[in-house]
């Protein structure tokens, strides 16, 4: 069994920070497909962040995309890979422009999801009480 010991490295938290503006620019979108897309991003760019962490960014010789390497290396959150590997379609058919594709509600559900999804991986790397302990310590001082 592979160590599952996570790193928080620059890069890491570039791809969480680029993940947190694609969310920010969901919740702004008025257009259901381009909520639907900046939330997509959003996931991939969290996902990748998670891969990062765990060092398998850039695995050599392996074919795939995001969604099955985190279905394979990072298995506790293989819920969230097959949900958004399933949205990937809906993106492509946008991307295609089918933009009837998606509505208001499948849209916000999307953008509910990714930042569930997002919530999910901070705990998952330890950043939430990293970032509340912090937080503590600086209003105390």
């Amino acid at each position: 069994m592979e160590s599952t010991q996570v790193v928080i490295s620059a890069a890491t938290r570039i791809l969480l920070e680029r993940g947190d503006a694609e969310i920010l620019a969901a919740s702004f979108s008025t257009d259901p497909a381009d909520r639907f897309d900046h939330a997509h991003l959003a996931a991939l760019r969290v996902a990748g962040a998670v891969l990062e962490a765990h060092g398998k960014a850039k695995v050599r010789g392996q074919s795939g995309n995001v969604w099955m390497l985190m279905t394979r290396y990072v298995p506790e959150l293989a819920e969230w890979a097959v949900y958004f590997a399933a949205s990937g379609q809906i993106r492509g058919a946008l991307m295609r422009g089918s933009f009837d594709v998606v509505d208001d509600r499948s849209a916000e559900k999307m953008l509910c999801r990714v930042e569930d999804f997002r919530d999910a991986v901070e705990t998952h790397l330890g950043l939430a009480t990293f970032e509340r302990n912090r937080l503590s310590v600086v209003r105390a001082s």
